[in-house]
């Protein structure tokens, strides 16, 4: 039997999910581990289709944010940048004042990135 085409499967409870509230966004676990725990990332937006792609990057990536801190003991991913917030909030039209949005992620392993389609946001009760 070939075992080259078998890759390890990692397993984390709960979905990846992106959280956009009026303090930040934020990533869940799965999120962050299926990210590879990349300490920076890109950050990707289709406002025509209302996407977010976080894909993996380096350091010297000049389009690079930071995203993991691999010092900390809890794997999550926060970023507190009120330009980010405001131009998610515009495009989708929602309140961050008043409602928090949870929006559920696909890995696309080909492009070591996570796909955020922000049409399927869910509001999440206060």
């Amino acid at each position: 039997m070939d075992l080259e085409k078998f890759k390890p499967v990692i397993l984390t409870s709960g979905p990846s999910t992106m959280t956009i509230a009026k303090s930040g966004v934020s990533f869940s676990q799965a999120s962050v581990i299926k990210l590879n725990k990349s300490e920076f990332v890109r950050i990707l937006m289709n406002s025509d289709d209302r996407m977010i792609l976080i894909e993996e990057a380096s350091k010297e990536d000049e389009q690079a944010v930071p995203f993991f801190n691999p010092n900390r003991k809890v794997i999550t991913a926060r970023w507190n940048y009120s330009d980010f917030n405001n131009s998610l909030s515009q495009m989708m039209e929602w309140d961050t004042d008043e409602n928090t949005y949870k929006v559920h992620g696909t890995y696309l392993e080909n492009e070591k990135a996570m796909l955020f389609d922000l049409n399927k946001a869910q509001i999440l009760n206060k």
